[in-house]
């Protein structure tokens, strides 16, 4: 579905702040609920160690890493898919957040709706592994956010632009 503009903007730093918050929070809501599980887990682990027995320091930090790869690994799913399911509810890039602050994401090129595979490739490859493992590119991608187009790593990526959504009455 393609949309005619006769006037582009892009969408205002405090907008896409505010929609990255309300999004950071669902998100962080449903992570928390794939790792109750994991954080008894470590309760238990707290609780059994006995600091004066050879070799639980080693047992100890092995647990640890492990917990803390899957909690990534749960993180990273959790991100991807909540944004990647919720534009597909939503429509034209848009998660919860989007849509509250009334912003949208689309493809640079043509200002239309962006692709499925795209935006797999836009929060999966750019958002998930680039931004939130490699955590450098995450800083300047949120650096970024202050040039012209506000565009972050994962938009240059994607080809995408977040655009101020003037499709609200009142905007």
């Amino acid at each position: 579905m393609e949309k005619e503009f006769s006037v582009f903007e892009v969408a205002p730093f405090p907008r896409r702040i505010g929609a990255w918050f309300i999004d950071f929070l669902i998100i962080f809501i449903i992570w928390y609920i794939f790792t109750s599980k994991d954080m008894d887990k470590i309760n238990k682990l707290m609780e059994n160690l006995d600091p004066d027995v050879d070799g639980n320091l080693e047992i100890f930090i092995e647990e640890v890493f492990k917990l803390y790869t899957i909690f990534i690994l749960k993180l990273l799913f959790t991100k991807t898919l909540y944004y990647t399911i919720t534009p597909a509810i939503f429509g034209r890039g848009k998660t919860l957040g989007k849509l509250i602050f009334s912003i949208s994401m689309v493809n640079r090129e043509n200002l239309c709706e962006i692709s499925p595979t795209r935006l797999v490739l836009r929060e999966f490859v750019g958002r998930g592994i680039i931004e939130t493992l490699l955590i450098i590119p995450g800083i300047i991608s949120f650096i970024f956010l202050f040039t012209k187009e506000s565009r972050t790593i994962h938009d240059r990526i994607a080809n995408t632009i977040v655009e101020k959504d003037t499709t609200f009455i009142g905007e």
